[in-house]
């Protein structure tokens, strides 16, 4: 009877570190089903590439990696007595690493996640009736509102992470991308104080007309919000602003120049843009 019972136990036992080492072997081999994804994330070809082949290392003794995980026939990984052995015996550091890059997947739908909210176009308007194009200023407190709370999402999301053992590419990926939403956030906020300014003036257009050095700075001011807005409609969506954010701070820099000789209006900051950070890579 006890011997019936032992018998039972262990089969009971092989089969649950079985399908616990199914499910290891699937988490890291699933996405290898999407192609697409992997053409457009070349980081996460390359973080799944070392995720599997640490896992093959620990439980195989070989270094074979995404092809032979993603080959294996499952009955016959249970089938050897030693698959299940060496399984049992690293399933510590196998149950890390595969925490670790779940993580990774769960970092990477959240970058993607962030971009589709973020997909938003700038919407024109013309200002008080006339032809003269601007942003309008419902866009400016959609897309705020989106980066603020896009900036808190990431912020937290970073908070949950030091460090990870097999590879930081995707945590450093993480913190790059962070970085270009805080700098779109302030880029966007730059934009609309300029043009906030800059409408104040054009409000006070006919009293400027008296002095002719006023209303050509006027003028002046309006040519260079109207090179803004030409970037503006060939790159419609704000995300896109980061390709050409070298540009777009050399136009405020010279629009909020112009601005400062004009009376109406008042300068947060002689230079729209302090910062001397690139657009990180992600």
């Amino acid at each position: 009877m006890r011997s019936s019972v032992n018998k039972k136990r262990a089969e009971f036992e092989t089969i649950k570190v079985s399908a616990e080492a199914g499910k290891a072997v699937f988490s890291l081999v699933e996405i290898l089903n999407y192609d697409k994804l992997f053409e457009e994330n070349k980081t996460l070809a390359e973080e799944n590439k070392i995720y599997c082949t640490e896992f093959t290392k620990l439980v195989f003794q070989h270094e074979k990696g995404q092809a032979y995980l993603k080959s294996i026939k499952f009955n016959e990984f249970i089938r050897n007595p030693q698959n299940l052995e060496k399984y049992k015996e690293n399933k510590q550091e196998t149950d890390k690493l595969i925490e670790e890059w779940e993580n990774v997947k769960a970092i990477y739908e959240l970058i993607s996640k962030t971009l589709q909210n973020c997909d938003v176009n700038f919407e024109l308007d013309n200002f008080k009736d006339k032809k003269y194009i601007v942003i309008s200023h419902e866009t400016y407190s959609i897309i705020k509102n989106i980066l603020a709370e896009s900036i808190k999402t990431l912020e937290e999301s970073l908070e949950k992470f030091d460090s990870f053992k097999y590879s930081n590419k995707t945590l450093i990926k993480l913190q790059n991308f962070k970085v270009n939403v805080c700098d779109l956030h302030e880029l966007i906020m730059q934009i609309e104080a300029c043009q906030s300014r800059l409408e104040n003036n054009m409000l006070k257009a006919n009293v400027l007309q008296k002095n002719h050095d006023s209303f050509m700075k006027l003028k002046q001011a309006e040519q260079f919000y109207k090179n803004l807005i030409d970037f503006i409609q060939e790159n419609p969506k704000f995300m896109n602003l980061l390709k050409v954010k070298d540009s777009i701070n050399d136009i405020l820099n010279s629009l909020n120049g112009v601005l400062e000789d004009l009376p109406y209006g008042v300068a947060e900051n002689k230079n729209v843009n302090n910062s001397n950070s690139k657009i990180k890579d992600f």
